[in-house]
C-alpha cells in the first residue's frame, strides 16, 4: 500500500494537470462566446449576398460587410479575402469593394492575386485615372511587390 506522501504527490500532479488543461480551455470558450455575435452577423451578410433576387450592388455591399467582419472581428484574413474576391466578381469597380480587396488580400499576403484583381477593377472603372484601384496598384508596386519602376510608370500615366 502506498504511503501518504506518494498519494499526496499523485493528487497534486492530477490537480496540476487539471488546472493546466482548464486554463487552456477556458480562454477558448470565452473567445468563442465573444465571437458568436460576429459569426451571426457574418452569416446573415453571406445569406443576403447569396440571395440572387437582390440587386448586385446590395449583394456586393453585404459581402463587404461579411469580409470586414471576418477580418476585424474574427481575425480570419483568408476568409475575408474570399469574401472580398466574391464581392469583386459582382462589383469590380466599387470603391468599397476595392478597399476591402486591398485590405484583405494584403493581410492574407496574396499580392499577385491582388495585382490581377486591381487591374480588372481598373479596367471596369468609368474613369481609370480617378479610380481607387489605380492608387492601390501604385502602392502595391511600391510596397508589396517591390516594383518601383511600375509604380512610377503608373504615376506618369495618371499625370501625377
Amino acid at each position: 500500500m502506498p504511503d501518504a506522501a506518494s498519494v499526496g504527490l499523485i493528487v497534486v500532479a492530477v490537480l496540476l494537470v487539471a488546472v493546466i488543461a482548464f486554463s487552456g480551455v477556458l480562454p477558448l470558450l470565452a473567445r468563442r462566446k465573444a465571437k458568436r455575435g460576429a459569426r451571426t452577423e457574418m452569416s446573415k451578410a453571406v445569406s443576403d449576398a447569396s440571395d440572387e433576387k437582390r440587386p448586385v450592388a446590395e449583394r456586393a455591399a453585404a459581402l463587404v460587410k461579411a469580409g470586414r467582419t471576418a477580418l476585424e472581428d474574427l481575425q480570419r484574413p483568408r476568409l475575408g479575402a474570399h469574401y472580398a474576391e466574391w464581392a469583386h466578381k459582382l462589383e469590380p469597380s466599387d470603391p468599397e469593394v476595392v478597399a476591402l480587396l486591398v485590405l484583405a488580400l494584403t493581410k492574407a499576403r496574396r499580392y499577385h492575386a491582388l495585382e490581377r484583381l486591381l487591374w480588372v477593377s481598373l479596367d471596369a472603372s468609368a474613369d481609370p485615372r480617378a479610380a481607387p484601384s489605380l492608387a492601390a496598384l501604385e502602392r502595391l508596386y511600391e510596397d508589396g511587390l517591390h516594383r518601383p519602376e511600375r509604380a512610377r510608370a503608373l504615376r506618369k500615366l495618371a499625370g501625377k
